[in-house]
């Protein structure tokens, strides 16, 4: 990330935050059946607001290809 950002390479460093933010998504996923039943809920709220991140960051890749 820190050479793509170095480098004014976006189309990299917008890969880069997509693999993240999907590597989050699934540390989360593989969380959520170890948490207790009252956190679950907000495991899940995360999960999803890190889905959201990804389809934001995929939107701004296809942005920037146009």
């Amino acid at each position: 990330a820190r050479d793509a950002a170095a480098s004014g390479d976006v189309a990299a460093l917008l890969e880069t935050a997509i693999r993240l933010e999907k590597d989050s998504v699934l540390f989360y996923n593989e969380l959520l059946p170890e948490v207790d039943e009252k956190d679950a809920p907000a495991v899940q709220e995360i999960i999803e607001e890190e889905k959201r991140h990804v389809r934001l960051l995929v939107e701004a890749k296809k942005r920037l290809k146009s």
